[in-house]
């Protein structure tokens, strides 16, 4: 027996079964990754539409700006200006998380009088 070469059936089902351990931690680990990639570019999205609408805000000038809602690409967005000297823009973001709940993200600037 011991001048045979080769692998035993023991020996072959221990390293499918490893393998298949192994196989398994990957897949888990892409989908975690896949995940947290998805949720970036949500981010990044939600990022993008509170700028816009915030310069966009700003650029109306002082006196004009005032509360309201509108979709940006998809996004519902509300925003309340609050204050007078200087006046706080907070602008709230509605969307759904990775797993398809509903979430809100609010971001905040201030917006000072030019002519004081």
């Amino acid at each position: 027996m011991s001048g045979r070469k080769g692998f035993t059936l023991i020996e072959i089902i221990v390293a499918l079964v490893i393998f298949s351990i192994m196989m398994g931690g990957l897949m888990s680990a892409s989908l975690v990754a896949s995940n947290q990639l998805k949720l970036g570019q949500s981010d990044a999205q939600v990022w993008q539409v509170a700028t816009y609408q915030m310069e966009k805000l700003i650029a109306m000038g002082y006196d004009s700006i005032k509360n309201g809602k509108d979709t940006i690409q998809g996004y519902p967005v509300d925003w309340k200006i609050n204050g007078s000297a200087p006046k706080r823009i907070f602008v709230t973001i509605d969307r759904r998380d990775i797993h398809g709940n509903w979430r809100s993200e609010s971001f905040e600037t201030f917006l000072r009088d030019p002519d004081s």
